[in-house]
């Protein structure tokens, strides 16, 4: 038997194609539309710069930082050290014990202190040491070496009224304590310090008689005073920048103490020397003031700041007080110029 055979006319195929070929173009556009969506990926070129902000400040977007990471604060230093060369010229008056020594030995001699006009020169230096800007420690020495020329009496000896030319030198040694006020004079262009301290002065006097081709009469003297100061200072600020500062500074300090010398005097005979040598020994006290007016500057160097170069110019005015026993003294006067220069380091 046999079968029959399924024919489909042409026609019909064009249909069936016509239907897969919408099908395929209708998937195409579907795919094709997805893939727009999708963003391309992109490969930045070599040394590009990372995409910035909107504040432009060049944050890398693409790569955030690690949370709870902490900004590192500039390094503070509190500690600094310094040391400074001094220098002052001076002129005034110095007090000069005559006859004490020779009051010992009897007669009519009244002892008698007498005033001497003086020049000076002071030279030395000071190492400082401070703590947070507030808190200063202060270390001084001081050469003073003075000369001048004396007028003097000396009743019922031999000498008489002569010439007496002498040398006084001093050493001071001085510890200081200072403290700046920070927050006292804060918004405005002053600065404020209280400082105390005390001193250490060692010096000899020589007096010799120039009045006579063989001296009549020399005296050799040593003295040691014993100080406490307290004083006070207060600076303005002319002109401040990071780097460099100008200011002006006053200064104000009383000082009291005690003074033990001993004074050896000589009375010639001779050509030779020889004749009456007595001693004694003279106790005082002393006690006067200090005022000062002075120009500040100082220069931060390299680029952490951290050397600074100081100078000062100004001047200066002492006056002292001294009381004897059994005689009365006049008081003596120191006043002239003074310099300081230095450097100093903070750590």
């Amino acid at each position: 038997m046999r079968k029959a055979r399924l024919t489909m006319p042409f026609s019909a195929y064009g249909s069936v194609i016509r239907l897969v070929s919408g099908s395929l173009l209708a998937a195409g556009i579907t795919l094709n539309a997805a893939a727009q969506t999708q963003p391309e990926a992109t490969t930045p070129a070599p040394n590009s710069t990372p995409p910035m902000n909107n504040a432009g400040n060049g944050t890398d977007l693409s790569m955030p930082a690690p949370a709870g990471k902490e900004i590192t604060k500039p390094k503070v230093f509190k500690n600094e050290v310094g040391v400074t060369a001094d220098f002052m010229y001076g002129e005034g008056t110095v007090t000069i014990p005559i006859g004490f020594a020779l009051a010992k030995e009897g007669g009519n001699l009244q002892p008698q202190v007498v005033s001497g006009n003086r020049s000076t020169v002071y030279y030395g230096g000071t190492v400082s040491y401070s703590y947070g800007r507030s808190w200063y420690l202060d270390f001084s020495y001081e050469k003073g070496v003075s000369t001048g020329s004396q007028q003097i009496d000396i009743n019922n000896t031999i000498p008489g009224h002569f010439t007496g030319n002498f040398d006084y030198n001093d050493d001071w040694y001085q510890l200081y304590l200072r403290y700046n006020f920070q927050n006292l004079l804060s918004g405005t262009r002053f600065k404020a310090y209280l400082r105390g301290g005390v001193s250490l002065v060692q010096a000899t006097m020589t007096v010799t008689d120039v009045s006579d081709p063989s001296p009549l009469y020399n005296q050799n003297d040593d003295t040691t005073d014993i100080l406490g100061n307290l004083g006070f200072g207060l600076t303005y600020s002319l002109y401040a920048r990071p780097r460099f500062k100008v200011g002006l500074q006053v200064e104000g300090e009383g000082f009291y103490g005690a003074r033990s010398q001993t004074s050896t005097e000589n009375l010639p005979q001779d050509n030779k020397g020889a004749g009456l040598v007595t001693q004694a020994n003279i106790d005082n006290d002393l006690y006067g003031g200090i005022g000062r007016a002075t120009v500040h500057a100082d220069w931060r160097l390299g680029q952490a700041g951290r050397w600074r170069l100081m100078a000062d110019a100004g001047i200066q005015y002492k006056y002292t007080i001294i009381t004897y026993s059994g005689a009365s003294a006049p008081d003596e006067t120191l006043w002239g110029p003074y310099a300081k220069v230095g450097i100093s380091y903070v750590f």
